[in-house]
C-alpha cells in the first residue's frame, strides 16, 4: 500500500476502554495499541466478537442489544411485564450479570469519534418514570402499579460535550419496550459487519444506491470483478416490490439474479466494499472476515478491502480465527508495517478476572507469520 495512503492517527480512533460489559471487566487499550488495520485473534470464547460490538455500542442505541442477541442465535421480544422480565433483557450484558456496575465503553482518537458510552441503572430516573406514569392512572387491565417502582435502564451517551439519554421503559397497556430519549446522539460513523451476514437486502440496497447517487458504482463493480470475474454488472431491481441488488452472469444466463442467490462470500465482499464505501461509516467493523471465502481468494479479497480502506479512508477491524486468511495478509503488512495491529484477546490467568486484550505491532505480526509462530 502506498505511503501517502495512510491515514494519520487524528483521523481515526485511537484509544479504547471497555469496563463491565460482558466479558470485560476492565480492558484498555492505549495511544499506539490501536493502528489504522487493526487484526483480531484469539480462541473461542475469548471476546472477539464482544471486543467489536463493544466499539459498535458507543453509537447508543439500545436495539443494539436485541441485535447482538439475534445474530447470536437468540430471538428476543420488546417485551416485558414485570421487574424480573425487564431486567433479564439486559443483564447478561453485564460482567459476570451484576448489573449493580455500569457499562461504560470509552473511544479515543478523532473528534467525530471520541465519545464515551454508559448503561447503567440510575436512581434518579425513579422520579422521572413515576412522574410520566402515575400510579393512580392505571386500571386493572394494565400493568399492576409494582411495575412501575421499576428503575429504567439508562443508556447514556457523552459526545461533543454533551449528553444523550435513552431510557427503554415498558408501555403500561401493551407490555412492549418503548425508549424516551431528549435528544439523538450524532452519528458515531462506525458500522458493524457480523460474521454471518442477515440476507437482508433493504440496507444494502439503500448503500448501493447512495453511492451510485454519487456516481461512485463502477467502482463497485470493478472491485468486485478483480475476485469474482463471473460478475459483469451490478443494478437494483424490484421484483415483487421487494428491491435487490441483481447481477449479470455470463450468456449461459438469461436473465439477472440477486447477489446473494449466486454466492454468500460474493454478496459478503460486495456488502463489505458498500460498507466502507459509504458516507456513513469511517470505522468498519467486521467480525471473522474469513467467513464465506475459499482460501484460495484470500489475498486478492484482503488487497481489495484495504485498497478500499485506503481509497476512502476507512479504519479497520477485524476478527479472524483462520491461519490462512492471517497468511493472505502478510504481503500488505510487508509493504507497511506501521499501519497495521494484532489485538490478542485471551482470558486472564484469574478466574476470577475479565479477558484481555494484547495488542501487538506490525512488525511482530509479520515476524510472527514470517517464522510460523502460532499466535492465534
Amino acid at each position: 500500500m502506498r505511503k501517502n495512503n495512510r491515514l494519520e492517527s487524528k483521523q481515526m480512533i485511537t484509544s479504547l476502554q471497555i469496563k463491565n460489559y460482558r466479558c470485560f471487566e476492565d480492558v484498555e487499550l492505549k495511544e499506539k495499541s490501536i493502528g489504522r488495520f487493526n487484526i483480531v485473534v484469539g480462541q473461542n470464547a475469548s471476546g472477539k466478537t464482544t471486543l467489536l460490538e463493544a466499539i459498535n455500542m458507543t453509537s447508543g442505541s439500545f436495539g443494539l442489544v436485541f441485535t447482538y442477541k439475534y445474530w447470536r442465535g437468540l430471538q428476543m421480544t420488546l417485551f416485558a411485564r414485570t421487574n424480573e422480565e425487564y431486567k433479564a433483557l439486559w443483564q447478561d450484558s453485564f460482567f459476570r450479570f451484576d448489573d449493580k456496575n455500569p457499562i461504560e465503553i470509552s473511544l479515543g482518537g478523532a473528534p467525530e469519534y471520541k465519545r464515551t458510552f454508559k448503561m447503567f441503572y440510575g436512581k434518579d430516573t425513579l422520579e422521572v418514570l413515576l412522574k410520566r406514569n402515575p400510579l393512580n392512572q392505571l386500571s386493572q387491565n394494565q400493568i399492576t402499579p409494582d411495575s412501575f417502582t421499576m428503575i429504567p435502564l439508562t443508556f447514556e451517551v457523552e459526545a461533543g460535550g454533551k449528553k444523550y439519554v435513552t431510557r427503554p421503559q415498558i408501555q403500561p397497556d401493551s407490555g412492549s419496550i418503548i425508549s424516551t430519549t431528549n435528544e439523538v446522539p450524532p452519528v458515531s460513523k462506525v458500522n458493524y459487519v457480523p460474521s454471518f451476514l442477515p440476507m437482508v437486502s433493504g440496507y444494502s440496497v439503500s448503500l448501493y444506491s447512495n453511492i451510485s447517487r454519487r456516481n461512485k458504482e463502477d467502482e463497485i463493480k470493478l472491485a468486485l470483478k478483480e475476485v469474482f470475474p463471473q460478475i459483469k454488472d451490478l443494478s437494483v431491481l424490484g421484483i415483487g416490490n421487494v428491491p435487490a441488488i441483481y447481477c449479470s452472469l455470463p450468456e449461459s444466463f438469461s436473465e439477472k439474479v440477486p447477489v446473494s442467490m449466486v454466492s454468500s462470500g460474493i454478496y459478503k465482499l460486495l456488502y463489505i466494499l458498500l460498507v466502507i464505501a459509504s458516507e456513513e461509516a469511517k470505522v468498519v467493523l467486521i467480525d471473522e472476515l474469513e467467513n464465506g471465502f475459499h482460501y484460495s481468494i484470500l489475498p486478492k479479497v484482503w488487497k481489495l478491502i484495504l485498497d478500499f480502506c485506503g481509497k476512502f479512508n476507512v479504519q479497520l477491524f477485524a476478527s479472524t480465527h483462520s491461519k490462512e486468511c492471517l497468511e493472505a495478509l502478510k504481503p500488505s503488512i510487508d509493504k507497511d508495517e506501521d499501519s497495521f495491529r494484532l489485538l490478542r484477546v485471551e482470558k486472564s490467568e484469574d478466574e476470577k478476572k475479565g479477558h484481555v486484550v494484547k495488542a501487538f505491532g506490525g512488525s511482530q505480526l509479520a515476524a510472527a507469520l514470517e517464522t510460523g509462530v502460532e499466535f492465534r
